[in-house]
């Protein structure tokens, strides 16, 4: 099974050398990151597994590797080192990020990891997971409630002290992840300013760049996006199509979907609810409370919070439609769509809801033109023949 890593690694060295050579170097640099960390892992350079919402802060401080579940399932299935050998662990029920990775683990594709550090917060499905690898390897793991996140972060702080070195302090590690959100505060001027600027299933693809916050790397990369944004501005015009935005995430196994889709229709993806992150400070004097209330301020975190979040986005852009890409089995995010759904509808807002699997496959890519062509055709009077 190692050959299917070293697929994994020689795929993404691929496709670093031709994002180099076009206006894509931000893709290069962050593949190209995440390539270097995976190498370490497979020489034997031990990691510590994390769920999504585990501060990138912590885990910037610290001279060993970390792993987002999220992520390495994203590279793994878009590669496709791993089509056709997921299969459930628990039940058909449980998220199919969760049951991919421990088919990376349980087939030896990666290393397992030395520790674990967990957030119950907002996927029941990643404890779960953890949990499982817990008890299946004897993992050390340590899960975060959330009864109290400001003691249980500096807990989870001192456990990892114990086990690792520190290569950079608090200080420096605000510093860079502050820097990291002024840049992202920039991109997202630009990018309110500019509807379709960037290609929304390329920001899907690095939107766990929030993973990095803290690091020298998230700034570099960043870096990269504005630049990359301000040399479009000299070429950019506004989209005279159907303005849509994008909630969820896209099929890991068809991820220029969005992009393919405005090449033949007449439609602009203009912003992703997945990039709505990174607009919390720190300060060193309260670091601990800050990572706290950056949890409790996070998008998903009050449903009524994120509704104002995307009627923001959709009023500064424009957005006519919204699709509601929703992950099949999601512990968190399905039961909440009616709410949403609603408090668009009393705003004149229009959500289109498409139940998928985004690891799995068997999405049709015909199920999303026929959303946006039955909201086109009868919202916006368009020729159905635009939609063939």
């Amino acid at each position: 099974m190692q050959d299917m890593m070293n697929d994994l690694i020689k795929k993404m060295d691929l496709s670093i050398r031709m994002l180099l050579h076009t206006d894509k170097k931000y893709l290069a640099f962050y593949l190209s990151y995440q390539k270097q960390k995976l190498e370490r892992i497979i020489a034997g350079r031990p990691y510590v597994l994390c769920s999504y919402y585990f501060p990138s802060e912590l885990t910037s401080m610290f001279d060993t590797e970390f792993l987002y579940i999220e992520r390495i399932v994203g590279l793994a299935v878009s590669s496709n080192i791993m089509k056709g050998k997921e299969r459930p662990i628990f039940t058909n029920d449980i998220c199919s990020y969760h049951n991919a990775f421990v088919d990376l683990i349980e087939n030896n594709i990666i290393p397992k990891p030395q520790f674990i550090m967990a957030l119950s917060y907002p996927c029941h499905d990643a404890k779960m997971l953890c949990e499982y690898l817990h008890s299946r390897y004897n993992i050390p793991l340590y899960i975060i409630s959330g009864q109290n996140y400001e003691r249980e972060l500096k807990k989870g702080f001192h456990i990892l002290k114990e086990r690792y070195s520190l290569c950079q302090n608090i200080n420096e590690t605000v510093e860079f992840s502050n820097q990291a959100v002024t840049l992202k505060k920039e991109i997202d001027r630009y990018r309110l300013k500019y509807p379709g600027i960037m290609k929304s299933d390329e920001m899907l693809k690095i939107f766990t760049l929030e993973n990095d916050f803290g690091s020298r790397e998230a700034v570099d990369m960043l870096k990269l996006v504005l630049k990359t944004i301000k040399d479009k501005t000299l070429q950019h015009s506004y989209p005279d199509s159907l303005r849509i935005l994008w909630m969820g995430l896209i099929p890991l196994y068809d991820n220029s979907i969005l992009s393919h889709i405005e090449k033949c229709f007449p439609c602009t993806f203009v912003y992703e609810e997945m990039w709505m992150f990174g607009h919390y400070f720190l300060t060193e004097d309260n670091f601990f409370e800050n990572l706290s209330s950056k949890i409790r301020t996070s998008l998903f975190y009050h449903t009524r919070d994120r509704i104002e979040r995307l009627l923001t986005v959709v009023k500064e852009t424009k957005a006519e439609l919204i699709i509601n890409f929703s992950q099949r089995n999601c512990s968190f995010l399905p039961p909440k769509i009616k709410e949403i759904e609603a408090a668009f509808a009393k705003e004149g807002l229009v959500l289109k809801n498409l139940d998928a699997d985004v690891v799995r496959g068997g999405f049709e890519r015909e199920t999303l033109v026929e959303a946006i062509r039955d909201f086109g055709v009868k919202r916006k009077n368009y020729d159905n023949n635009a939609f063939r």
